[in-house]
């Protein structure tokens, strides 16, 4: 296992995942900056998912063209040049142009980064090489996200934008000197053999489906706490730092033990998923309650995300990158699901139940699952 490759994969896992929560925290700033509604900035967001939903399926494709080594820099670049382009103009479509740009890097880096990660490492070790790079997500969670929201709100918003640019760029260099010349059993081409794989496909499936749970409630975790207590920055900003540790925690374990029995581990992070959710709905009164559910939650979802992804690289080594590019869409289309169906639910429900209605669809997902049991196909580990 190269350690430095790894490291490096997961810096700009980091810096891509940090680039696309921080806007969270200062969109009433980029409103007011580029003359728009909080709600039309909003689509800073919404553009940057779907780009990354749309490309990630065809990120398989650059590597026909560029090799490893040539496709995560080109992602690099593109995220740089999208960074850049947001602080050149004050209009508002330039921005999300800008967002659109990010949003096809993150599609192309993140699925041939997983590749990567696994074909150069030894097959007993690809589940913890797969938490590792992951981890770069969560740690954007813990400490990117928090600290971007600092310095944008106290600073100056587009220094961060300019810091990403120049970080990419220097990455994309880096790139070039860690990762091996030629990458072993990196697939390319186009993602409909793997979406009629039913392996793949249902994993698929589970992993949107799963983030639609996750994020029914955590988007509005805000909401939910101020149920209990009087919210503050700081406390909210303890919520998300409890969330992100416990979700650097679950990478590294689900990584590690994914080696061992990917499928025991998906079915593992969903149970700790559907508590952690059923948590916040019954324990969000109470300040420590609502910490423990989020806990619950980071290290649910993180558990079983690289085991999943483990899953999708084993069911056909030969459609690897395709079905780590359907798992990074099929997060991003659950991620504006679960955010559609909380938004919409809070018109009829109390904030709090969020947490029911999520631990619901994880509580489907994991019985269908169980009821499905493709053991034969999914349980392939080292």
């Amino acid at each position: 296992m190269s350690v430095p490759l790894l490291v490096v994969l997961a810096a700009c896992t980091f810096l891509m995942a940090m680039m696309e929560l921080v806007v969270i925290g200062f969109l009433d700033m980029l409103a007011v900056e580029l003359g728009v509604s909080t709600g039309q900035a909003g689509l800073m967001l919404t553009v940057h998912a779907g780009a990354v939903a749309l490309t990630a399926p065809f990120a398989a494709f650059t590597l026909r063209y560029f090799g490893a080594k040539g496709a995560l820099s080109f992602g690099l670049a593109i995220f740089a040049a999208g960074n850049m382009i947001i602080i050149s103009s004050s209009y508002f479509e330039i921005a999300i142009l800008g967002r659109v740009l990010t949003g096809i890097a993150h599609g192309v880096f993140f699925p041939v980064a997983f590749g990567v990660a696994t074909s150069a490492t030894d097959e007993a070790k690809q589940g913890a090489a797969l938490g590792l790079v992951m981890a770069g997500v969560a740690v954007a969670t813990v400490l990117g996200a928090p600290i971007g929201t600092y310095i944008g709100r106290e600073h100056d918003w587009t220094l961060l934008f300019l810091f990403a640019g120049i970080v990419a760029t220097v990455l994309a260099v880096i790139v070039q000197f860690v990762v091996p010349l030629r990458v072993a059993n990196l697939s390319t081409g186009s993602p409909l053999p793997a979406l009629r794989n039913h392996a793949i496909l249902f994993d698929n499936v589970i992993l949107a489906l799963a983030y639609v749970g996750l994020f029914t409630a955590f988007g509005f975790v805000g909401e939910i706490a101020a149920t209990g207590a009087e919210t503050d920055a700081g406390r909210l900003a303890f919520i998300f730092l409890v969330f992100g540790v416990s979700a650097m925690i679950g990478n590294t374990l689900g990584g590690t033990l994914s080696d061992r029995g990917p499928e025991r581990v998906v079915r593992a992070g969903l149970m700790l998923l559907t508590i952690g959710l059923l948590s916040l709905w019954v324990l969000s009164e109470t300040e420590w309650g609502i910490y423990a559910a989020v806990a619950g939650m980071g290290a649910g979802f993180s558990t079983f995300s690289p085991a999943l992804n483990l899953l999708l690289t084993r069911h056909d080594p030969k459609l690897a990158t395709q079905a780590l590019g359907l798992g990074i869409s099929a997060t991003n289309i659950g991620i504006a699901i679960g955010a559609s169906v909380g938004g919409a639910s809070l018109s009829v429900l109390e904030a709090p139940q969020l947490g029911a209605v999520g631990a619901m669809t994880v509580l489907i997902v994991l019985t269908w699952r169980f009821i499905r049991n493709p053991t034969k196909q999914m349980e392939v580990s080292s």
